[in-house]
This record gives structure tokens, C-alpha cells and sequence, in this order.
């Protein structure tokens, strides 16, 4: 059985593991739940399937993120098979024409009536990576600066994979849409 099989589901979608959920146990797919973002890091869980990452490490993000010298990521890691399956179906992920909106009205006066924290993603904006870059690392450190968090991977990675309107791409397509790739790969 797929990890993903075992996660509760909305309607007919499985709710990962950190999404955040009101009173009413609705959960809001845009807003992650602190708490367990940070139960995840201490004690090395999945932020999909919330089980015991181990050896299988993963982190998606743009490129700089994957490859300038002082790279970083703003969400915590995945087993493959969670990321996998998140890069294939999540909309801001696995479609590129997806214009991510914001929190509803309603949603933040829902959260906000909990007591909820609602935090803005500055990461989040309709200047659309081209393409996600998918990283295997042996372990990672967290920083935090400014009520921000940002999740440094070990180096060098275990693997890359780049992935495009959920389906992977070959690193020769990545070149023909970054022509910028192989410089920082080089300096990485």
C-alpha cells in the first residue's frame, strides 16, 4: 500500500499530513499547521505522510533553491514516493498555467475565529518556476531568521530529478528551457 493511500481524504483527496484543519476538522490545503510542521523536524517525519523519513530524504524547490551557493528551501522534506506523487497532482506544482489565489475571506475568518495563525507565503506569486528541482540529501539544518524558517540540505545531493507539469524531465529539456542550468550546477 502506498503511503498516500493511508492518509485521510476531503472528498477524494488525501489531506497531507501538515495541512492545517479548523475546528470543524476542514482542512485548508493552502495553510500549513505549525506544529506539525515542526513535530516533523524534530522528529524527522515526512511532511506528506507524517511517517519516519530515515535514509529517504527528499526537498522540491526552484533552482536557486537546488543550486546557488547559499540555496535554500522553505519546506521540509518528503519521502520520494510523497514527493513523487505530490510534483504529479498538487496544482501549483503539477501545472504551470495554475495561478495559485490566496486565502479566502471566508477561509481566514474561519482560521482566524480558531485562533488560528495565518501567515502569508511570500514564496507563493504568479512569477511561475519553470520547472521544479527535486533533491535527494542525507540530512539537512534548519534556520530561522525573521519568523522564517529555511531548510539547508546536506551537500552533495543523492540524486536530482527535475519536474515539469507533473511529469519528469529529462536534463537535456531542462537546458533547452534554462540555458543557465549547467553554470549552476557547475558552481553548486
Amino acid at each position: 500500500m502506498r503511503r498516500i493511500d493511508k492518509l485521510e481524504k476531503y472528498g477524494r483527496f488525501p489531506i497531507p499530513y501538515i495541512v492545517l484543519r479548523d475546528r470543524n476538522n476542514i482542512p485548508h490545503f493552502k495553510v500549513n499547521d505549525e506544529k506539525k510542521v515542526e513535530k516533523c523536524i524534530k522528529e524527522d517525519l515526512c511532511s506528506v505522510c507524517g511517517e519516519k523519513l530515515n535514509d529517504d530524504k527528499w526537498l522540491v524547490g526552484g533552482r536557486l533553491s537546488a543550486f546557488h551557493p547559499k540555496g535554500c528551501y522553505i519546506d521540509i522534506p518528503v519521502h520520494k514516493e510523497c514527493g513523487v506523487y505530490s510534483l504529479k497532482t498538487c496544482p501549483y506544482m503539477a501545472y504551470t498555467q495554475y495561478i495559485a489565489k490566496g486565502i479566502s475571506d471566508k477561509e481566514k475568518a474561519v482560521l482566524l475565529e480558531d485562533e488560528k495563525l495565518v501567515l502569508m507565503n511570500p514564496t507563493l506569486d504568479d512569477n511561475r518556476l519553470q520547472y521544479f528541482v527535486f533533491v535527494k540529501t542525507n540530512d539537512y539544518s534548519v534556520s530561522r531568521r525573521n519568523n522564517e524558517r529555511y531548510i539547508y540540505p546536506e551537500r552533495p545531493y543523492l540524486a536530482i530529478e527535475y519536474w515539469r507539469d507533473g511529469k519528469q524531465l529529462t536534463v537535456s529539456q531542462v537546458k533547452k528551457l534554462d540555458p543557465e542550468l549547467e553554470s549552476l550546477i557547475n558552481n553548486y
